[in-house]
């Protein structure tokens, strides 16, 4: 069960940046960590919950985060596991300082099990805000949905996000040249449909092996190369309040990884209205044919 170990490097660090959300702030400092009931023996000890489609097996751990590890058709792991719309929430000070709202606890957490049809949390974060979140299972897709609903008295409203992470997908040293880093990443690229600010929605391509920006809200993002013949594609829900975009630190490939996040809008919690989606297609990944 190696894929389930936290991912070091930049990777599982993206989400940081301009998504801070202060690591020195003393109120989520000195909240301890709420944990999940899990499995307390075989496989998947130490797990809340495992859900294994065709294309995936996903697992909850005790905190509350969903890995997704893309499966050949071998049931062989392909690629590194990627936490799947994982709760981050944070408000903004006066300051501009951004100050994380970590999950302070969970309301009557369900028992660990194996092929749920859905999983609902419940909770509160620090500031006694409610929270929610809820994953859907069917087939080879996942469906996410969240928000939060703050209560009167807060400093600023809460910034509430579900973050799927993608981790640095290939080792490569500094020195490697970029002849050399476009032939290893030929067959990795990031598609994305976005609508710039003022401007049209049209198609991006985001090979693996370039700097890259994201223009602007999304309608979907497809993952090929990194998981073989796998594709991974993420889309928001129609009707939806939030939007769905993405974020990657400045100067940097998408080899080195980055998020898919989905924003949600509004003070009150409403699942039906923010939901976004992450399927793990059985085709497509790969650009190569296999000879």
């Amino acid at each position: 069960m190696r894929w389930y170990s936290v991912i070091g490097g930049v990777g599982l660090m993206v989400a940081l940046g301009c998504l801070r959300a202060g690591a020195a702030d003393e109120k989520a400092g000195s909240v301890a960590v709420p944990k999940l009931p899990t499995f307390t023996k075989g496989k998947y000890k130490g797990k809340h919950a495992v859900y294994r489609a065709p294309t995936f097996e996903a697992a909850m751990d005790a905190a509350g985060s969903l890995w997704v590890q893309p499966r050949d058709n071998d049931g062989k792991p392909v690629g590194k596991a990627f936490v799947c719309y994982q709760v981050h929430a944070y408000y903004v000070s006066t300051g501009g300082r951004q100050h994380a709202r970590k999950i302070a606890g969970f309301d009557s957490p369900p028992e660990p099990c194996k092929q749920p049809d859905k999983i609902h949390l419940k909770g509160k974060l620090i500031e006694d805000i409610p929270f929610e979140v809820m994953y859907e299972f069917r087939g080879n897709t996942i469906t996410a949905s969240g928000g939060c609903a703050d209560v009167p008295g807060l400093e600023s409203p809460t910034s509430f996000r579900l973050l799927s992470r993608f981790p640095r997908s290939h080792k490569i040293a500094n020195n490697v040249e970029q002849d050399e880093r476009e032939e290893l990443l030929k067959d990795c690229i990031l598609i994305t449909k976005e609508t710039p600010k003022n401007g049209r929605r049209k198609t991006y391509r985001y090979p693996y092996y370039e700097t890259m920006r994201f223009a602007g809200v999304m309608d979907s993002a497809q993952v090929k190369g990194p998981y073989g013949q796998r594709m991974i594609e993420l889309k928001p829900k129609s009707g939806n309040e939030g939007r769905l975009c993405g974020y990657v630190y400045s100067d940097f490939c998408p080899w080195e990884g980055y998020v898919i996040q989905y924003i949600t809008q509004g003070s009150k919690i409403n699942l039906r209205k923010n939901r976004a989606t992450v399927t793990v297609l059985e085709r497509g990944g790969a650009t190569r044919r296999r000879r």
